[in-house]
């Protein structure tokens, strides 16, 4: 079994783990593909935990007020069960030889997650903030803020 640790009342597998920071008030994690998260303790009960699925390709479960900025790449972020959740998506530039050749094309998806004791966390009050080019899917439309440069919606 893998390897994990509880940084600040969130479970990280701790092969995907490349820097970590705490503060007074917060705990930073960057982790190996560069997607960095900064938030506040969490609570036990929310059952928090970060899993890298694969490179660029991560789940965000029953987090609460945190900030995930990007990492340079086309990333898939699948927020389960999160509240008060900013996402910066919106400074991916792809560069080649040194030259700004546009942006990185990420998807985020927000739902709900049930947890084993049956509890609901709906993923709410969350902000995205993207590029054009990325897209998002939700579980309804009106758990969140975006701002965005002509991104597309996935409807299902």
């Amino acid at each position: 079994m893998a390897d994990t640790e509880i940084i600040g009342g969130i479970k990280f597998y701790t092969k995907d783990i490349l820097e970590i920071k705490i503060t007074d008030t917060d705990f930073n994690v960057i982790l190996m593909d560069g997607t960095s998260v900064t938030y506040t303790m969490q609570p036990e009960e929310r059952q928090a935990e970060i899993v890298v699925k694969d490179v660029g390709r991560i789940e965000f479960l029953g987090l609460i007020n945190a900030t995930i900025k990007d990492s340079p790449n086309n990333d898939v972020y699948i927020l389960s069960g999160c509240e008060n959740i900013t996402v910066n998506a919106d400074s991916g530039i792809i560069k080649m030889d040194g030259e700004d050749i546009g942006t990185d094309q990420d998807l985020i998806e927000l739902k709900n997650r049930i947890l084993d004791n049956g509890v609901l966390q709906y993923s709410k009050s969350n902000v995205l903030k993207l590029n054009k080019g990325d897209l998002y899917k939700l579980p309804n439309e009106s758990s969140i803020n975006y701002v965005s440069n002509d991104s597309d919606l996935i409807n299902e």
